[in-house]
């Protein structure tokens, strides 16, 4: 029979807080988006969010969005770039919230 290992509560903490600073620092530098462009972002989606409120249907509302996306993104291509990336994000998302609670 194997012998339990046991571990001191103090070191496994900071371990783990180690662990989660190393992680959170090796992501920063794929999820960063400057101030300034974090300002643009949150303007222009606060701006299309309440032309959207004031929309009588479902489909006005998909419409004023999707004309969003036609500013932002002009050419089809892009268009259907962003539309695919979007989805994947979504997907990704759906997986990680299901598999890591979150």
């Amino acid at each position: 029979m194997s012998a339990k290992r046991t571990v001191d509560l103090k070191d496994r903490a900071e371990e783990d807080l180690r662990f989660i600073r190393d992680a959170m620092g090796r992501g920063a530098a794929f999820t960063c988006v400057p101030g300034k462009g974090g300002v643009a972002m949150g303007a222009v989606g606060l701006a299309v969010a309440a032309l959207a409120a004031g929309t009588s249907s479902t489909r006005e509302w998909l419409a004023v969005w999707t004309g969003l996306l036609a500013l932002v993104l002009p050419e089809r291509g892009d268009v259907l770039l962003g539309l695919g990336f979007g989805a994947g994000h979504v997907l990704t998302g759906l997986v990680v919230a299901r598999r890591h609670g979150g």
